[in-house]
């Protein structure tokens, strides 16, 4: 069955995905703020808390999300599962103009094309196709490239503003991904951490509250309209800065066995990030122009462990 609403709704917020990581952390700071904040996707990790409007709907179901939305209207929609134009598509067709005063994607980083030109901004050269050295993550940025074109597209057609958001490598609470969590528990088994020699690689990161609250930001301001932004901390963060922060926050010192790249390739260790390519983007645009300050690493790092330690200790 449809859902139906009683009365269209002036101001609030649609989150399109929303129950992972960076999404549920946006929602969860809406709800804290008392925004009205609806949620669709396909319900299987529901809120299930009264605060939070829960619209169940596959967003390539193109009737049942024009049952969804019929009586519905947004101050803005952001859209967090948006992984190519097929999916962007049938979502904005059923909105239409008159139901999303603006639409905010978050995109990848994995747009730019590889480049020696560093930090990567925001108008540097995206990527022309898939890249196959990437093996099963092979069409990810490109077809998160030309989601971005699909939405941008759409908006010029109707009128309806489009912001893009990039993150860089995203951490902190809720991370599904074993990034954070992998050296969380290789250091508490006692393993040491093989890492690659001479500690090349730079690494930008987005902790994931920074990424909500920019996300928060852009919802009520005018000067992101019809623009793409990188959110990516200031610092630049190595293998062994990681290792630095994780010392400083797990009150110990860490065993670390530097190796080098080809010994540990072929080892086959699932180390989170490039061992001898950079990952830097500049996230100075965003930070200037909406006046938006990111947190220190090594603070965001410490709020990650926190959370880690009490999910590890919940029943």
């Amino acid at each position: 069955p449809g859902i139906f609403f009683e009365s269209i709704v002036d101001r609030a917020i649609l989150a399109v995905g929303g129950s992972y990581f960076v999404g549920r952390v946006f929602v969860e700071l809406l709800e804290r703020r008392g925004i009205k904040v609806f949620v669709l996707n396909r319900g299987t990790r529901p809120f299930n808390r009264p605060a939070i409007h829960e619209i169940p709907c596959d967003r390539r179901d193109t009737q049942r999300l024009a049952e969804a939305l019929a009586p519905l209207r947004f101050d803005a929609v952001v859209d967090f599962c948006a992984y190519s134009k097929e999916d962007v598509n049938p979502l904005l067709e059923a909105l239409g103009p008159k139901r999303a005063a603006h639409y905010i994607q978050i995109s990848s980083c994995s747009v730019y094309a590889p480049t020696k030109e560093l930090p990567v901004a925001e108008d540097a050269r995206k990527l022309s196709g898939p890249q196959p050295e990437l093996g099963p993550a092979a069409d990810y940025g490109f077809n998160k490239w030309l989601a971005e074109y699909a939405a941008s597209a759409w908006g010029m057609r109707h009128g309806v503003p489009v912001t893009i958001l990039r993150p860089t490598i995203v951490f902190g609470p809720y991370n599904y991904a074993p990034r954070e969590s992998w050296f969380f528990e290789t250091v508490l088994s006692g393993r040491p951490l093989v890492l690659p020699a001479g500690d090349l690689p730079l690494f930008s990161f987005a902790f994931v509250e920074d990424v909500a609250e920019a996300i928060a930001a852009c919802t009520n301001s005018k000067a992101c309209l019809n623009r793409a932004y990188n959110l990516a901390g200031p610092e630049l963060v190595s293998y062994g800065r990681y290792v630095q922060v994780l010392e400083k926050v797990l009150g110990r010192k860490i065993g670390v066995q530097y190796l080098p790249v080809e010994r540990i390739d072929a080892m086959r260790l699932p180390l989170p990030f490039p061992l001898d390519s950079h990952l830097v983007y500049s996230g100075e645009a965003f930070a200037g122009e909406l006046n938006f300050s990111y947190t220190p690493f090594d603070r965001a790092m410490d709020k990650t462990w926190k959370w880690y330690k009490s999910a590890k200790e919940a029943p």
